[in-house]
């Protein structure tokens, strides 16, 4: 680096180099080589990608070439080999758009095109190298004297290879871009978070070299005194600095995230309690999408620490799978995105400490498993309670209902009858039956809404609440109830917590009871007061087979069920 400032420092009063033309595009120029080189030895360090920090180093290698090429008296021979090594820059920075950072491109058309980039692209420069001789090309600018490679000078043939040079600049350059779009358009959104600052940077070098390469062919004549020239330098030197910073930091967050992995055992310590692993992994590994997944042994389920089943991903998801083993089974499975840390540093990071931590999730997964199922039961049982109930209450109106109704008639009929003979006794007999026939078909009813309101199934909560409101022997205050309809569990849950407590009072003194019924936050809230303290609610069991809670205090309840 500090030979290649000599070299520009000796150019500068003749301008055969961009960076010695000016002092901005000196400060590029620089920044563009040594970033390069100083990120691939950052990736060198981490040992994770050899492949990428050796084409870090040499694209910062070749980007210097052009400082060499126009070393006004400097060896022919260094500045021959230096015309080689530069129009290698833009291949090498395809292969760092395709290779470096998470989720490589590993399209066999996009390797193959790459390969061939670089076949093409060196066999034009030698061959060009053969047949150029500087002192008969017109629009030469930075080496002009000789050509150490030359072997039979032809202007002819030279600008024929000069121009197909330019034009595989072209297709290079656009092939940068493409494979940058496609690379931020397939990645995970991890991925892409982490991709972005090495892609877009290589995008803009490749937009600037399609722009220089298209000005080449508009008008050949090209040097730093040009401004459009020395701009288009200007912004891929920039460009390939900002590349260098993607690298480099993308190196250093890897070096971040080995080291929170390797504080797993602290972390997870000072961090207890369920999906506590699950949320200190996905801390260190900076991935948001990783989860973590128990096998309970009596199902084969595959659940999180709440509970919840956990689906592996398919073939075609990016994501990875990286198993948790203790004696040779395996009693987890860590989903996560490759491009946020890799399988196989997390199975090296999963020590003594993470396995207690698995352990005690899994066992913990396994209780809260068996609470579900077991208040699934209980809600499955409300459920079928509540379908007997809805059974009776049909039986009754349907069928010993309408046989009284139908008695009721004919005993209307006999008794017309009786009047219309004037027996006094007749009269007296059907009217007393016609009373009895009338009570019987009352209590039927109140015996069918008390087992199963048919209003609660037909119309709603609200409805059928105010239908109670009306019957009850004491103020029932309905202060606020919900609009639309609820699940029947929720809908009958909410009415049954409100018919005990109306049957709990009912023996007090001065019995009264306001009832506010709302809806939010994904439950139905049911708060009832009293001027007396409220006793403790009988119905709590199908509250809590719906998930839900019951707080008592005084004369203040207030039961929360879950809508979902």
């Amino acid at each position: 680096m500090l030979a290649t400032i000599a070299v520009i420092g000796a150019s500068a009063p003749w301008a055969t180099t961009y960076a010695g033309a000016a002092p901005g595009s000196f400060v590029a120029d620089v920044a563009a080589s040594a970033g390069l080189i100083g990120a691939s030895h950052l990736l060198w360090a981490e040992r994770r990608d050899r492949a990428g920090a050796l084409l870090a180093a040499l694209a910062g290698v070749t980007w210097l070439a052009n400082d060499w090429i126009g070393w006004e008296g400097g060896p022919p021979i260094l500045r021959s080999l230096a015309a080689l090594a530069a129009p290698l820059t833009i291949v090498l920075v395809l292969d760092l758009v395709r290779h470096v950072g998470p989720h490589a491109s590993g399209s066999a058309l996009v390797r193959a095109g790459t390969r061939a980039a670089y076949v093409v692209v060196a066999a034009i420069a030698v061959a060009h190298s053969l047949v150029y001789d500087p002192r008969l090309d017109a629009t030469c600018w930075n080496i002009c004297t000789d050509n150490a490679l030359l072997v039979i000078g032809s202007p002819s043939v030279a600008d024929s290879l000069g121009s197909v040079a330019t034009l595989a600049q072209l297709a290079v350059a656009a092939a940068v871009v493409l494979v940058a779009a496609s690379r931020l358009v397939l990645a995970t959104p991890t991925a892409r978070r982490m991709l972005w600052r090495i892609i877009l940077p290589g995008a803009a070098f490749g937009l600037a070299t399609i722009a220089y390469a298209v000005s080449l062919v508009v008008a050949p004549l090209e040097g730093p005194q040009m401004e459009r020239y020395a701009l288009l330098y200007d912004v891929r030197a920039w460009s390939a600095a900002a590349v260098a910073l993607g690298i480099a930091w993308a190196a250093l967050r890897s070096r971040r995230t080995r080291a929170a992995l390797a504080r797993l055992a602290a972390d997870l310590a000072t961090v207890p309690g369920p999906g506590a692993l699950a949320a200190t992994l996905a801390h260190a590994a900076n991935d948001p999408t990783l989860e973590v997944g128990y096998w309970l042994s009596d199902s084969g389920r595959l659940v999180d620490a709440a509970g919840r089943t956990v689906e592996l991903p398919g073939p075609s998801d990016a994501r990875g799978i990286t198993p948790v083993t203790r004696d040779g089974g395996q009693i987890a499975v860590v989903i996560h995105d490759p491009a946020a840390v890799s399988p196989a540093q997390l199975e090296r990071e999963f020590g003594a400490a993470t396995l207690l931590a698995v352990d005690n999730e899994r066992l913990q997964a396994e209780l809260i498993v068996q609470l579900m199922e077991v208040r699934a039961s209980r809600a499955r049982i409300v459920e079928a309670g509540d379908r007997e109930r809805q059974r009776l209450e049909r039986n009754l109106h349907d069928a010993a209902q309408q046989r009284l109704i139908a008695l009721s008639y004919d005993l209307r009929r006999a008794h017309a009858a009786a009047l219309a003979c004037e027996d006094a006794e007749l009269l007296k007999v059907t009217g007393a039956a016609l009373d009895e026939v009338q009570r019987a078909i009352d209590n039927l009813r109140t015996l069918a809404h008390g087992i199963y309101p048919a209003v609660l199934a037909d119309a709603g909560l609200g409805a059928a609440l105010e239908s109670l409101a009306e019957t009850t022997a004491f103020p029932l205050d309905l202060l606020e109830l919900p609009e639309g309809r609820f699940s029947p569990a929720v809908e009958r849950t909410a009415y049954a917590v409100v018919v005990a407590l109306v049957d709990a009072v009912a023996t007090d003194a001065d019995p009264a009871l306001a009832v506010s019924i709302t809806a939010r936050a994904g439950a139905l809230i049911v708060a009832v007061e009293s001027g007396a303290d409220l006793p403790p609610l009988k119905d709590g069991g199908r509250v809590s087979a719906l998930g839900g809670n019951v707080t008592v205090g005084g004369g203040h309840l207030q039961v929360e069920i879950p809508c979902a």
